[in-house]
């Protein structure tokens, strides 16, 4: 089930939200890496799992994380992307379109498992904010800011669509 973001929610999705499953992992999708977060809606938590680099091959980095969401368990998968390009069906993808988005399309057309979008705008930057605040060197913060922005994915997601 693709939810393309909060406006767009009605009653019925509300109500399947509440009733659907408890564990998800984030995704912060770009094209040199890929960050991942694993997260529990019912308490509230969500922590970072890894930073992967992008193997440049759409089917590969969709295998890595539907391998990861059979690890974990998941119930659901959400995917950041920039809010200009949520309300952007299948067929208006072309090569123009962020590679988010068409990563996006092609894991829903992939998987039986249940995947939501939510808008990533500034979550990279406030990633860097976090990690500057709690004192995590410059170097060590390039390695972890794709994990953190996931998080900060997954963190909206329970926000707007949690109980």
């Amino acid at each position: 089930m693709y939810l393309p973001g909060k406006s767009h929610l009605n009653v019925g999705y509300r109500l399947y939200f509440i009733l659907m499953g408890d564990t998800f992992i984030g995704i912060d999708y770009g094209r040199k890496r890929i960050g991942f977060a694993f997260g529990i809606k019912s308490i509230g938590i969500v922590t970072p799992i890894k930073n992967e680099m992008s193997t440049g091959v759409l089917d590969k980095d969709i295998d890595l994380v539907l391998y990861l969401a059979k690890e974990r368990n998941v119930d659901g998968i959400v995917v950041g992307i920039p809010k200009r390009y949520m309300n952007y069906s299948k067929e208006d993808v072309d090569t123009s379109l962020h590679p988010a988005k068409i990563f996006l399309d092609k894991l829903i057309s992939s998987t039986s498992m249940s995947v939501y979008s939510i808008d990533e705008s500034l979550t990279t930057k406030q990633a860097e904010t976090r990690l500057w605040e709690l004192g995590v060197k410059a170097s060590r913060r390039k390695k972890s800011l794709d994990a953190q922005s996931a998080c900060l994915i997954l963190e909206r997601f329970f926000d707007e669509y949690g109980n």
